[in-house]
């Protein structure tokens, strides 16, 4: 074997390194904006980026847009109700071509192309194709597809903007909610997703490639968001620059710039990737996420799973360390619950999950009480550390881990506090919070650095550090709701079967009214059907993908 094939044999299986993303705050109204004098190419054209959602919402979010023009007249991309629309409104002709399946998972990346070149013949549907997660998607919602040699004249000579639209005075309307990697813009090549993507022959997840197709063209460009003072930098060679408006690149929890991303790679520290956020599907309604999902605000009072938030990423084997900074300690309980009591008003509810109350220093939970005695004060950040494969859970305040009763508990030395002990082996755990009254907590899982030094051997929530077991079957006790029970995999199913026998034999049809396919497991979406209040079901299922890697899809 010669040198350079022992170099390649070495790096075929190493993937595409996305080292950053920009998240979008709709409360700040974050955007990147930039004028366009030259004319481009208006018929055949590119775009490719990478979403992860943070608002689950039935309106607009905005992704790439141009200025509203004299009569009403704009270009944009945007998930309307969920949904990824294409709409170009002009004087000669409208073009419309909504997707008609579902994106709302929260814990996933996806990774959108739309290809247009209207000089084509034929078939109008091949003028303009949507591409999510690689495939070519057919099933439509809208689809008014341009004519033959239509013209996108808003694309030239308009301001253009990523994650927000301007009407013709230039205030704002509905920004973007999200994060967004890698953003492309070729300007005269119709590219499919093969350009900027692959499935890898290890996992067979769709997964990022770097993009080495040639020429951008005239207002082509490309943003990576990786340089922290110019986040607009176009590095296609363009200089097609845009302007960052409201984004703060400061250190601490405001810092939009972050290394969450669709690629987990080893990074000489806790290893980064697809990292754990609070997750708006199972947010209680009382409950409002900010700072892409990692802020938590919540001003009612009263015991309820509406004043309750939980994390995207399960915890079923391995060591695990998060953080999370609180505005103040009254009637906070914070915590981790359990796919067996996703239904629980609080963490520590039951025998299967654990909550320390911080305003009394009290552990619920895991079939315990004890207390350290002591508030945790306010204006504090709460340390976490899980050993999942022995059950055992450890609380800190501001580098300090704390006493219950005459133990002191330590996780780098292993000794254990005496309120852990709690759950089973197959069990899987999420982070999860409640508030009576008001209260801010700003959780953080590694995607920044941490306040505090992780215990030796414990590891941030992010899809590098998890492992690849998937779990096949299971139970679950329906809730008789139409927001109904999300179930943990580690894997999106291929199949999936449920029933209230076990093993179950009646195979589930995937649909967004009924079961939502999701990147790490299933949810049901039905008030009666698999989802009888109180009614245990069994379900059984075959996988195509783990959750490592970049792991999105469509819900239907």
């Amino acid at each position: 074997m010669g040198i350079q094939q022992m170099f390649l044999g070495a790096f075929a299986g190493k993937f595409y390194e996305v080292a950053k993303s920009l998240r979008f705050n709709d409360d700040d109204t974050a955007h990147l904006v930039k004028a366009t004098s030259a004319a481009g190419d208006p018929q055949t054209f590119t775009v490719s980026f990478w979403l992860k959602k943070c608002l689950i919402t039935s309106g607009y979010q905005y992704i790439f847009t141009t200025e509203l023009a004299t009569g009403s007249y704009y270009f944009q991309i945007t998930c309307n109700g969920g949904k990824l629309q294409v709409y170009n409104t002009h004087a000669s002709s409208n073009v419309n071509v909504k997707l008609d399946n579902v994106f709302r998972d929260p814990a996933a990346w996806y990774h959108i192309v739309l290809k247009v070149d209207t000089t084509q013949s034929g078939d109008d549907s091949n003028r303009l194709k949507w591409y999510v997660n690689g495939v070519h998607d057919t099933d439509y919602d809208d689809d008014d597809f341009p004519a033959q040699n239509y013209n996108f004249a808003m694309l030239a000579n308009k301001k253009r903007l990523i994650g927000s639209l301007t009407n013709t005075s230039g205030s704002l309307w509905t920004p973007l909610d999200g994060m967004l990697a890698e953003f492309h813009y070729i300007d005269g090549t119709a590219l499919d997703a093969s350009s900027f993507g692959k499935t890898s022959a290890d996992t067979g997840q769709w997964v990022p490639i770097e993009y080495t197709g040639g020429s951008y063209g005239t207002n082509g460009f490309y943003l990576n968001f990786s340089n922290t003072s110019d986040l607009g930098e176009d590095l296609s060679g363009n200089n097609n620059d845009f302007t960052a408006t409201n984004f703060s690149t400061s250190a601490g929890y405001g810092n939009d710039v972050s290394v969450d991303t669709p690629t987990p790679f080893d990074d000489g520290g806790n290893g980064t990737g697809n990292y754990c956020t609070m997750n708006p599907v199972l947010n209680g309604s009382n409950v409002t996420l900010s700072e892409g999902n990692l802020q938590t605000d919540n001003s009612n009072s009263g015991w309820s799973i509406n004043n309750r938030s939980v994390g995207t990423i399960g915890m079923r084997t391995g060591k695990w360390y998060w953080e999370c900074h609180i505005s103040n300690h009254q009637y906070n309980y914070t915590g981790m619950i359990s796919t067996d009591n996703l239904d629980d008003a609080y963490p520590g509810a039951t025998a299967d999950s654990i909550g320390m109350q911080t305003s009394a220093g009290t552990y619920y939970g895991g079939g315990a009480q004890a207390g350290n005695g002591a508030s945790t004060g306010s204006n504090v950040t709460i340390m976490y550390a899980f050993d999942a494969d022995n059950k055992k859970m450890w609380y800190g305040v501001d580098g300090t881990w704390l006493n219950t009763g005459s133990d002191q508990g330590n996780p780098s030395a292993g000794t254990y506090p005496s309120h852990t002990g709690f759950g089973s082996s197959n069990t899987t755990y999420f982070p999860a919070n409640a508030t009576y009254g008001s209260m801010t907590c700003q959780y953080n899982f590694g995607a920044r650095s941490f306040a505090y030094t992780p215990p030796t051997g414990f590891k941030a929530l992010n899809t590098y550090n998890l492992d690849d077991t998937t779990i096949l079957s299971g139970e679950y006790k329906g809730n008789g709701s139409a927001d109904g029970p999300v179930i943990w995999m580690n894997a999106t199913p291929a199949t999936l079967k449920i029933g209230t026998s076990d093993p179950p034999t009646s195979l589930v049809t995937f649909d967004d009214a009924v079961v939502d396919r999701l990147s790490n497991g299933f949810k049901i979406r039905h008030a009666s059907t698999n989802n009888g209040s109180g009614t245990t079901y069994y379900w059984l299922a075959t996988t195509n993908r783990a959750f490592k890697y970049a792991n999105a899809q469509t819900n239907a």
